[in-house]
């Protein structure tokens, strides 16, 4: 079977805007989006975009040398004399991420529950 027509399972944001358009974006390539009048309309453009990106190129696994490369900076701020500061601004920072993103997932469940009978 040639390298093309492997098939692949990728998962795809459906968003129904108020104005009628519906948005499919490729989750994990942010770069692909497409909209349609129909969620059909929607994906058979987002198709076409993705391949588009891909044009010639391919998708391969790429495997690093260091199984865990971030170990390389591990404890680098051990005896940094702002490390608590900066934790606890870590911290708030990770809070406040949290709050929103839980708001996000709030919403964007609202709207795909409402979906079918708000528009």
């Amino acid at each position: 079977m040639n390298e093309r027509s492997t098939p692949m399972t990728m998962y795809v944001l459906i968003e129904h805007h108020p104005e009628g358009t519906i948005t499919a974006s490729l989750i994990g390539w942010p770069a692909i989006t497409a909209q349609g009048g129909t969620e059909a309309e929607a994906l058979h453009a987002l198709r076409r975009s993705f391949a588009a990106q891909l044009g010639d190129a391919k998708i391969i696994p790429l495997e690093f040398e260091e199984a865990r490369p971030w170990l390389q900076t591990a404890g680098m701020f051990h005896d940094d004399p702002f490390r608590d500061e900066l934790d606890t601004v870590m911290a708030a920072y990770r809070r406040e991420r949290e709050r929103t993103d839980a708001g996000t997932i709030s919403r964007a469940r609202a709207l795909r529950d409402c979906a079918p009978s708000c528009g």
